[in-house]
């Protein structure tokens, strides 16, 4: 049986990983944007502006969030896929929201209205990242700390995937947003709840662009493909060598 050396596959690995990385960095294209803010169009409530300023339909759009700092945001763990407000299942730290299609040159609006407000009877929205009144899902109080939340968004656009990815902390303009009506360290009745109380007197900001790729740590389909061919050519050299 022929013998194929160690440098041999390190370098059919690395033209491999070589392709991979150019196919993920070729699609780095910017073509719009999301904006927050806090209290508009509904008071005491997250709302999302998805920018479309292109010519073509985003499709398959989904959104899911993750919560961080806060005594609260990791209570629970999971993943929980609500294609419709499930309010009858439980809630999990990650979740992931189906978004309707947003049309070409439109902006669609995204408001956080999972269930009856947070201060209801029992607080029946702790947990849920998408909660109306977000903010006070663990009481109506500054000891309240459900912590703030790292979004990331995927869709399609003319086939191919976009993704953005933000947080009140890290986003596109570098500073904090109160877009879901916590402080920095994600306690309740802040003064950026005090502000959005009112429609539309909200703190607004352009929380992130949308790029052609998909989110980090995520394999796009072509890189995918490359990776399969590199692969398969590598198994046939070895197969052709063998006696």
């Amino acid at each position: 049986m022929a013998h194929v050396s160690r440098k041999k596959i390190a370098a059919s690995l690395l033209g491999i990983s070589m392709a991979v990385g150019f196919a993920a960095q070729s699609h780095a294209i910017v073509i719009a944007t999301i904006s927050g803010q806090y209290g508009s169009p509904v008071g005491d409530t997250p709302n999302l502006f998805i920018h479309n300023s292109t010519a073509f339909d985003f499709t398959n759009v989904q959104i899911s969030g993750q919560a961080y700092n806060g005594s609260n945001a990791g209570l629970a763990a999971g993943t929980d896929i609500d294609k419709i407000d499930n309010l009858g299942g439980p809630f999990h730290r990650t979740q992931i929201k189906n978004l309707p299609n947003i049309l070409a040159n439109t902006t669609l609006t995204y408001t956080f209205l999972d269930g009856p407000a947070a201060c209801g009877p029992g607080f029946s929205n702790q947990g849920n990242l998408f909660a109306t009144d977000y903010d006070d899902t663990y009481g109506c109080s500054t000891a309240a700390q459900p912590g703030n939340v790292k979004f990331t968004f995927t869709a399609l656009w003319q086939g191919d995937p976009i993704f953005s990815v933000f947080s009140p902390d890290d986003n596109f303009t570098r500073g904090f947003v109160g877009f879901l009506g916590l402080d920095q360290t994600g306690n309740a009745e802040s003064i950026f709840d005090a502000g959005g109380a009112v429609a539309g007197t909200g703190e607004l900001g352009t929380l992130a662009v949308i790029a052609e790729g998909t989110p980090p740590g995520v394999p796009e389909p072509s890189s995918l493909l490359l990776l399969g061919i590199g692969l398969a050519g590598f198994a046939a050299s070895r197969a052709r060598r063998q006696p």
